[in-house]
């Protein structure tokens, strides 16, 4: 029966592997599992075959090529063997055709028959030979014995009985028929019991490899599988978890008078790090976006937990005094080694407050003067120490000004020869390219990264918000 076994003692699925066992039995080599001893059955015919249709080709072959032996060993008796030896290949592409139809599944059986029958004609020979004084066609059954034991695939257990059985006919047809001497029988027996006994040792030691790799291999695959369940069960859990933090983001953009909006995040994993939010009320439109250290799921807990802070606080505080007021939370929750770099933003009419803790600067690009202006938003990320103050900038805006806030991912972003994209280029690009309204600039940065990583996996998350003044 098949032994289960934990995977590396502990499964968090908690599903366990069926594995077969290694037990075997020493004197047969079949597995006392009947299942995967007839996995290895129906595995050696398959590995097997176009190996045991060669051999077979190749023992007519030499079948026939030893009639050269007969004209030079027993002219006189060459017509007799002759005839034996065409029967002889004649059964061998009988046996050959045999395995190409459904009775190939009885390969051991097909594969005995080939020995019993090609010894049988060699004992034959070895009567005719004797009977005209040759008597060195003995050697030919230690050919059978080789065949048996090595390039047929018999099983062990065949192999030997089959082998037996021929040395067996041999014996008993010399002495029945007194065509060999009694010294020279009992020397044609010796060697034929001690080749034997060889091909014995040779073929137990071969099919006890095979059945141990296939074993192994069989382990491996089962492994394999259950690697793969397990991946898919985590692959599926995280592709949740990032559907339920999706769904935490803005689901629709505020229509404003005096501005429009455009926002996309790309993540470098199932659950991100960025995060971004807004709130549109009584004409005050209030935002935050930022980046948690890492991605996946540690980070997704550190973008949860912001999210509730500024559900809670960022629709009644100030920019400053909501990253204040999310630093002490963070801080307070204590997540180990999580941390978060975070602007808070309002906008109102054309004025701007903008308080940073930790991301990329702001871009102000106005294509109508063709300038740009570079904001820091320096601070320390949330989580890093409950006391830091945060500075606040107010910036008067005019009308067609192009706001661009982003977290590191995108000057951060690596192509294939590991190069930085870095700011210098990303305003390069900005200040010579043409783009009308948020949503057009906001494809162009999209684009600008695409056309920079190429190939090259994403290795940080990338998240942009586009505002642009009417």
């Amino acid at each position: 029966m098949g032994k289960k076994i934990d995977l590396n003692r502990s499964n968090k699925s908690g599903s366990q592997l069926d594995l077969p066992e290694f037990s075997i039995n020493r004197f047969t080599l079949s597995f006392k599992d009947e299942k995967l001893n007839k996995e290895f059955g129906d595995h050696l015919i398959i590995k097997s075959l176009n190996l045991v249709r060669g051999s077979i080709f190749l023992a007519a072959f030499l079948y026939a090529l030893f009639d050269i032996l007969d004209k030079v060993v027993i002219p006189d008796a060459t017509e007799k063997v002759f005839v034996v030896r065409i029967i002889s290949i004649f059964f061998f592409f009988v046996i050959i055709a045999l395995t190409f139809t459904p009775l190939k599944k009885y390969l051991q059986f097909l594969m005995g028959l080939v020995v019993l029958l090609g010894g049988s004609g060699i004992i034959v020979m070895i009567i005719i030979s004797e009977s005209y004084g040759g008597q060195n066609y003995y050697a030919g059954i230690l050919l059978a014995i080789i065949y048996a034991h090595s390039l047929l695939r018999l099983r062990f257990i065949y192999a030997s009985m089959v082998t037996w059985v021929v040395v067996l006919i041999y014996a008993l047809s010399t002495i029945l028929l007194h065509v060999t001497p009694i010294h020279v029988f009992i020397n044609n027996v010796f060697f034929l019991a001690s080749a034997n006994i060889l091909g014995m040792f040779a073929s137990y030691s071969l099919e006890y490899y095979m059945r141990t790799v296939f074993w192994q291999n069989r382990i491996l695959e089962l492994k394999s599988k259950e690697l793969e369940i397990e991946h898919k069960r985590k692959s599926d859990e995280l592709e949740a978890a990032r559907n339920i933090q999706l769904a935490m983001l803005p689901q629709v953009l505020p229509i404003m008078k005096n501005a429009e909006i455009a926002v996309k995040m790309e993540t470098a994993s199932e659950i991100g790090g960025d995060y971004y939010d807004f709130v549109f009320d009584n004409d005050i439109f209030r935002f935050v976006i930022g980046d948690a250290t890492g991605h996946g799921a540690n980070a997704g807990a550190m973008v949860t937990a912001t999210k509730t802070i500024f559900s809670n606080y960022g629709s009644i505080l100030d920019p400053t005094d909501f990253l204040q007021k999310a630093n002490e939370r963070v801080k307070q929750i204590q997540l180990p080694k999580l941390f978060m770099s975070l602007a808070s933003g309002k906008l109102v009419n054309y004025k701007l407050e903008i308080s940073g803790a930790g991301i990329p600067p702001l871009l102000i690009i106005n294509k109508t003067k063709n300038t740009l202006e570079e904001f820091p938003l320096k601070g320390l990320p949330l989580g890093l120490n409950p006391n830091i103050p945060y500075n606040k900038m107010i910036i008067d805006l005019n009308k067609d000004d192009y706001l661009i806030f982003m977290t590191d991912g995108l000057p951060e972003l690596f192509n294939s020869q590991n190069e930085m994209l870095g700011m210098e280029r990303i305003k390069s690009r900005l200040l010579s390219s043409s783009f009308n309204g948020a949503e057009s600039l906001l494809n162009l940065l999209l684009e600008t990264a695409n056309d920079w990583k190429g190939d090259h996996p994403l290795q940080d998350d990338v998240t942009l918000l586009v505002i642009k003044m009417k």
